[in-house]
């Protein structure tokens, strides 16, 4: 059984990696920060997935 770890967005100079806090390189999505929406869409995704598996 595998442990769930939380999620955490981290800011690059070209983008938002939303990632594992305990390891900050291992990273499920990066969103370019060219597009307007890249840090909502970063921080949504990290909110929902911990929310969802009870992790905040």
């Amino acid at each position: 059984m595998s442990t769930l770890r939380q999620l955490q967005v981290v800011e690059s100079d070209k983008e938002y990696r939303v990632a594992f806090v305990d390891n900050c390189e291992d990273w499920v999505a990066t969103f370019d920060k060219t597009w307007p929406e890249a840090q909502e869409w970063a921080a949504n995704m990290a909110y929902l997935y911990n929310r969802r598996e009870g992790l905040v």
